[in-house]
């Protein structure tokens, strides 16, 4: 089966071939402002149900001095506080069915065209002890998932 490229990646491919570094008016830097009650939420819970010793400022830290980074397949199954990665490639309808028992800020049908252009809020992802637990981004990375896609992130290490 022939994977199709989306424009950005095609775009980005032909850039890489002629040698010509990506320059983008998109900053891509962790959104710690418009994630910051997510960041909240998951350091009280992770504190509560898994007795992890850490603060508010030591996540926005390791968020800081992360990079994007594409999810790999092998991080991506063993991520935690996520359904992606049961999502089959053009599984639309189970990513918006999970997506609307959640308080969603954009359905997937819409996030799909946003994920294509590329200008999309990466997921925050936290590493700790092997671990992987998505701190943000969850509708975003279904639709990546149903998509057929692997996402860039940013990923915190503590």
């Amino acid at each position: 089966m022939k994977k199709y490229l989306t424009l950005h990646e095609e775009v980005t491919r032909v850039k890489e071939i002629m040698g010509i570094k990506e320059e983008t008016l998109y900053d891509v830097r962790p959104d710690i402002k418009g994630e910051i009650e997510e960041i909240e939420e998951m350091v009280i819970r992770l504190k509560q149900l898994e007795n992890l010793d850490i603060s508010i400022k030591d996540v926005i830290r390791a968020f800081r001095k992360s990079k994007e980074t594409t999810l790999t397949r092998e991080i991506w199954d063993k991520l935690e506080n996520t359904e992606s990665n049961i999502i089959k490639k053009g599984d639309f309808d189970s990513a918006s069915d999970i997506a609307n028992s959640f308080e969603m800020k954009t359905p997937p049908d819409e996030l799909q065209k946003i994920i294509e252009t590329g200008e999309y809020e990466r997921p925050l992802i936290l590493n700790f002890d092997d671990r992987y637990y998505l701190i943000a981004g969850n509708t975003r990375l279904m639709t990546a998932a149903a998509m057929g896609i692997e996402p860039k992130v940013f990923i915190g290490r503590i």
